[in-house]
Order: structure tokens, then sequence, then C-alpha cells
């Protein structure tokens, strides 16, 4: 997808039609991942990478995307929590309640201590760890 992305651009003359260039690959790249029952997070997350390495215009494509990732953020959460299979948290065992207890106390821990060795502000330091809470659950889920 990112070859092709890198190969199409070439042909693009407005950011409408880079969006929807951008769009049109990402959602292709959506379906082959599903398709191939691979992780679709992860796949975007390669074409991402893959994208920012071969394209020295890459910055271009995420721009495009700058206008519209709100709604795109709204969706990915929504979709992620209606997947969220709430009957499978029963199955959570003590190597689960650790693994989350811990991820999130090393969180605050570690983004504590990188803003105290970057002599971040203050407030950057207090509410950092805070703010990266949710990923430790958003891994849990992807786990279950």
């Amino acid at each position: 997808m990112a070859t092709l992305l890198s190969v199409f651009y070439r042909f693009v003359r407005t950011p409408t039609e880079l969006l929807i260039l951008t769009l049109g690959l990402v959602f292709l790249n959506i379906g082959i991942a599903i398709w191939l029952r691979l992780s679709v997070l992860l796949a975007n997350m390669f074409l991402g990478a893959i994208l920012v390495n071969l394209n020295r215009y890459s910055f271009k494509f995420f721009d495009s995307l700058k206008m519209i990732d709100s709604p795109l953020f709204l969706l990915f959460f929504v979709l992620a929590g209606a997947n969220l299979e709430v009957d499978s948290l029963n199955r959570l065992s003590i190597v689960g309640l650790a693994y989350l207890i811990f991820g999130v106390v090393g969180k605050i821990l570690g983004a504590g201590l990188g803003a105290k060795v970057s002599n971040a502000t203050n407030s950057v330091r207090r509410y950092l760890g805070s703010g990266l809470i949710p990923q430790a659950g958003v891994a849990l889920g992807w786990r279950l």
C-alpha cells in the first residue's frame, strides 16, 4: 500500500485528491488485513512506517489526514469499545490483573522519571503518566 501511495502521488493535483487517495488506500489496507485475518491496527501502523521510510514527501499524506483526524479517532475508539467482550473479563487471571496493575504503575513512574530527566514542567511531570493509563487498558483488551 505504501508503494501504491508513492506511485499514485505523482498524479495528485489538489489536497482533496491527496486525502481521497490516502483514505482509499488506508481502507483498502484495512480490507486486506481483515481478509487475511491480520490486525488492522498493526497493518496500518506498518503502512505508516513503510511510507515514512519510502517517500520523502510522506508528511503530506499525514497532513492531509489532519483535516479529518478527529472523526477517525472517534470511529477508532467507538469500534474498539464495541468489540470489547465484557464476558472475557471474567477470564482475567491473576497474571492479567498483575499485567494491568504493573502497566499502570510503570506508565506513571516511567513518565514521571522521563519528565524529570528531561526537565519538563511540573504539570507535565504530574499528569503525563495519568494520560498514558488508557494505553494499559487497550493493551490488555487486545490480549484477551
